[in-house]
């Protein structure tokens, strides 16, 4: 069947609507994630481009285009979740403050997870997905960087109003002075924690079109790979150096690529970070604070320690619901996280820490023992979706799913980076959501084919019987 020219997929070409629809939510998508690495001036774009494919999705299953029984299994988790954080910011020290939060994150993102869960059923719907990363990461890395040498140029120019929102000053342990890459999201840590997700993804791509000899799209990806990288080291973010060079890694590998790539890898990258001095300073402190466990995760046992109060004082549902909770007034008054170097006292906002800087106790400490319970019975079921996947795409030999290898690689190096850092909220949050939807959608497709197999292994007497029972 002939390919419907001028669109993005390839799906057939129907008459009606569901074509035009596909295809405008894909490109929606595909610039969502450009969106999603953007904080300035992103807010509108970002609503539109992720209300229309909710939009769709909604029309869509009253037509009949998506099979529900892929999200099943989720939608109690999801449905459970919902009530955890209405609660959780009903009796929130600070209602207001996490309702409104809820309103703007946390009502969307599972509705979006399950959209993408429904959508990405197709390799060309998840190439989109895995393309938009690949494009949104290799921009954001550019301008990152293109602003961290020129931003004091342009300041006072309607392109720079400060260039404290690109450039962050800071001082080591010595007192020397050493500045860090702010990135498109104004802050070091989310705009690197974004190729979490787009560096994974750009690895798999060209990997791809390595394979396929798309010669373009390879040179593309190595592009990409580069500039991130660059971006990457002027963040001077460590905990997500090690977190993008697990997924980049495990990504390759389960792609049944040799190992002599991320070995290469990894000694290049050790040859770059002992030839760039600020750079080796910074991971060398890995090293260096062996003996300070406090100063080598700067300051995190300090301010696990100031969590210890609000969770044993509030064990079921939390403080309140939402990111910054220990940034609203209430909070600030009942629970200030003050920074490990700074005295007590008269206190400032920059004093302050916004969460725990952990995703475990940062989760607990906002909606307690039965929110954490909730994520736990969700993150399992998404994890058992996605090792099935893997695995499908790893031993078939093509590629049904091309996105869930990347995105579950991704996935795993997100939670054992979760122990230093907080990502669910805001752009990074949507981000890791909607892309963990592609492995409900292959995770489905992958268990029916499992059940398939037993029951081609068990021969017809075996199928009779199961289909007799």
């Amino acid at each position: 069947m002939k390919e419907p020219r001028g669109w993005i997929l390839p799906e057939p070409p129907e008459h009606g609507s569901r074509v035009l629809l596909l295809n405008v939510t894909a490109v929606c998508l595909f610039f969502l994630l450009f969106c999603l690495t953007f904080l300035d001036n992103s807010r509108f774009p970002r609503v539109v481009l992720t209300g229309i494919p909710l939009l769709v999705g909604v029309w869509g299953l009253r037509q009949g285009w998506f099979p529900v029984e892929q999200v099943r299994p989720f939608v109690k988790p999801v449905a459970a979740l919902y009530v955890v954080l209405v609660l959780s910011s009903a009796l929130s020290i600070d209602p207001a403050f996490s309702f409104k939060t809820f309103v703007n994150e946390h009502l969307w993102f599972p509705m979006f997870f399950l959209f993408v869960g429904l959508w990405a059923v197709t390799p060309a719907r998840q190439t989109v997905l895995l393309r938009g990363l690949m494009v949104a990461g290799g921009a954001s890395a550019a301008l990152g960087i293109f602003f961290y040498f020129f931003a004091e140029q342009l300041e006072h120019t309607r392109w720079v109003r400060r260039v404290e929102y690109f450039i962050f000053e800071a001082f080591d342990e010595d007192g020397e002075k050493y500045y860090r890459a702010r990135g498109m999201l104004w802050s070091y840590t989310r705009s690197a924690l974004v190729f979490m997700m787009a560096f994974p993804a750009t690895v798999a791509l060209g990997f791809r079109a390595w394979r396929t000899r798309r010669t373009l799209e390879l040179a593309l990806a190595v592009a990409v790979a580069l500039v991130s990288v660059w971006f990457l080291l002027l963040t001077k973010s460590r905990g997500v150096w090690i977190g993008v060079a697990v997924a980049a890694a495990l990504t390759w590998l389960w792609m049944r690529g040799t190992w002599l790539v991320p070995l290469a890898g990894f000694v290049v990258l050790g040859v770059l970070l002992a030839a760039l001095p600020a750079q080796r300073s910074r991971a060398m402190t890995f090293f260096d604070h062996l003996s300070d466990p406090d100063l080598m995760t700067s300051g995190r046992l300090d301010l696990w320690q100031q969590g210890i109060d609000p969770i044993r004082e509030n064990p079921l549902l939390g403080v309140g619901y939402g990111g910054d909770i220990f940034q609203s007034e209430a909070a600030v008054e009942r629970y200030p996280l003050i920074k490990h170097d700074r005295p007590p006292g008269a206190l400032e906002s920059d004093d302050l820490q916004s969460d725990l800087h952990s995703m475990y106790f940062q989760t607990l400490a906002e909606v307690g023992i039965v929110g954490s319970l909730v994520y736990a019975w969700l993150l399992a079921l998404l994890l058992r979706a996605g090792w099935r996947a893997v695995r499908v795409e790893r031993d078939s030999g093509h590629e049904q799913f091309p996105a869930v290898i990347p995105v579950f690689a991704a996935l795993v190096s997100f939670l054992l980076i979760g122990v230093v850092y907080y990502y669910n909220e805001e752009h990074v949050a949507q981000m890791l959501w909607g892309m963990s939807g592609v492995l409900v959608a292959a995770g489905a497709a992958a268990a029916a084919r499992e059940v398939e197999e037993e029951q081609a292994a068990a021969g017809p007497l075996g199928v009779a019987r199961g289909e007799g029972a």
